[in-house]
């Protein structure tokens, strides 16, 4: 319930990031853009559930909102978001191959469909653009070992609980089959000196 809390708060951030963005500077995105950028950004409510078809919905998002207004705001933190969490996930073919096609469908936009802006800082933003998808990639994938390490740890501490229980188990079986084993010679003994005696 908590995560699911969590996700509702982060999910309600980037949307209110991304609308002060908006709103903040000129009006460059328009109303089918505005509605596809609250898209992808409410959408990260289910990225545990479904973390690559998340990251595919924002990505295909955010290309459609640069297509029709080739925004000067960073629209780019729902993918973001989504990708770290797919790779979280271990979804890593599916993290990189949709980072990767994302950064190459811009560049492809930006020297041969839509030229508008100088090439030289087009280029500059896709290369900065691409530092936070292989950092968003790399936190991604840290968190995943963290967690695998840590479930690691507990598995190993559970069987040690396990081994620890069962060599408990056998030595009380041990102290009782002694005792037993004493026990019956004595009365052999004793039936033996009552037989002797009869």
């Amino acid at each position: 319930m908590t995560k699911w809390i969590a996700d509702i708060g982060h999910a309600v951030a980037v949307t209110l990031l991304l609308v002060a963005a908006i709103e903040a500077g000129p009006p460059v995105v328009s109303t089918p853009a505005y509605a596809l950028v609250l898209i992808s950004s409410l959408s990260l409510v289910l990225r545990r559930p479904y973390p690559a078809a998340v990251l595919i919905l924002t990505t295909a998002c955010t290309l459609a909102v640069y297509i029709m207004d080739q925004p000067d705001i960073f629209i780019e933190l729902p993918v973001l978001v989504a990708l770290y969490t797919a790779l979280r996930a271990g979804h890593r073919a599916i993290g990189i191959s949709t980072g990767l096609a994302y950064l190459m469908s811009l560049v492809v936009m930006n020297v041969a469909i839509l030229p508008g802006h100088p090439a030289r800082e087009e280029i500059q933003d896709r290369v900065m653009l691409l530092g936070w998808f292989v950092a968003a990639m790399m936190l991604g994938e840290a968190a995943r070992l963290r967690e695998k390490r840590a479930a690691d740890q507990v598995r190993s501490h559970q069987e040690t609980a396990l081994r620890l229980a069962g060599e408990e188990r056998l030595r009380i079986a041990r102290e009782l089959h002694d005792s037993l084993t004493h026990s019956i010679s004595v009365i052999k003994v004793q039936a033996g000196v009552a037989v002797h005696l009869a």
